[in-house]
């Protein structure tokens, strides 16, 4: 996998600089489907075409990361798909750890990107909003505007959330502000063993019909 690589040496290769590079930018784009409908949450039978559409370039860009043994994520989203609910993990100096991954559709969307929340780090970086929004103002949001409506989801997982926490997750370790995985989730056996196998991908679809 040549952009994003998450591996046991924790490096997820897509850096805040790399954003500013179109051939890189391009190497991740080229994992991910290409998405067409131009519709949001408030657009009845075209955001379910979009909602479709964000489905398959999930399923996409996870199959490549699983093929690859670069999981990092998993994710599902409620009925409307305008909420998605999941566990991202990063490995630093051979140690992983794992958040809470949230992320919430606007209903500008896909004018406006997705807001992705990692909420157990809210107040404990400066890149980071009320909520525990991750700040992606600077590199991912102009990036994002340039490829509207083809950026989706699994654009904003692979070009905003990964550097972002290549980025922040090896200051947060240095300051003690988060834990290991295994120490994170000792006492509840049951998540740690679905998230801690790494290859967990959930994929739910209803349609409102």
């Amino acid at each position: 996998m040549a952009a994003v690589d998450v591996t046991d040496t924790g490096a997820a290769r897509v850096g805040d600089d790399d954003l500013n590079n179109l051939d890189e930018a391009r190497a991740v784009k080229a994992q991910i489907p290409s998405l067409g409908v131009m519709a949001g949450p408030r657009d009845g039978e075209e955001w379910i075409a979009r909602l479709k559409e964000e489905y398959a370039a999930l399923i996409a860009y996870a199959g490549n990361n699983k093929a690859n043994a670069t999981d990092w994520f998993k994710i599902e989203a409620n009925k409307s798909g305008t909420r998605w609910f999941g566990t991202c993990w990063y490995v630093h100096n051979l140690i992983r750890y794992e958040f809470e991954l949230v992320v919430t559709v606007p209903v500008t969307f896909p004018k406006t990107s997705v807001a992705i929340l990692l909420p157990e780090l809210e107040n404990k970086t400066p890149k980071m909003y009320r909520g525990g929004a991750i700040c992606l103002t600077e590199h991912f949001h102009p990036l994002w505007a340039r490829n509207v409506p083809h950026f989706g989801i699994a654009h904003a997982l692979a070009l905003g959330l990964a550097p972002w926490l290549a980025a922040e997750v090896p200051h947060l370790v240095a300051q003690g502000s988060i834990e290991p995985a295994a120490a994170a989730s000792s006492g509840d056996g049951a998540a740690g063993s679905a998230v801690g196998n790494g290859a967990a991908y959930e994929y739910e679809y209803e349609s409102d019909e």
